[in-house]
């Protein structure tokens, strides 16, 4: 379902990834930067912020360590 719904961004290959476990990794920073890029956007007036949500789910609702108890995070776009 993801693959269909984002194949068209390019470099699927490189942002989804399998393991031997049938496990998958999707790099959602790689796409956002992606279409960030198509619309127009300089990578460097892109900040990663590097924060992972599951080593830090004490400060960020991450739904791979808390699953269905989980809440949302958002993020925060801002024009200078």
């Amino acid at each position: 379902m993801f693959y269909e719904k984002f194949k068209s961004i390019g470099a699927i290959e490189k942002i989804i990834k399998t393991t031997n476990k049938n496990k998958y990794y999707i790099d959602t920073v790689l796409i956002n930067r992606i279409i960030l890029n198509r619309e127009g956007l300089k990578n460097d007036n892109i900040i990663e912020s590097k924060i992972c949500t599951k080593c830090n789910s004490n400060k960020l609702h991450s739904y791979r360590e808390e699953k269905e108890k989980s809440g949302r995070n958002t993020g925060i776009i801002s024009l200078k």
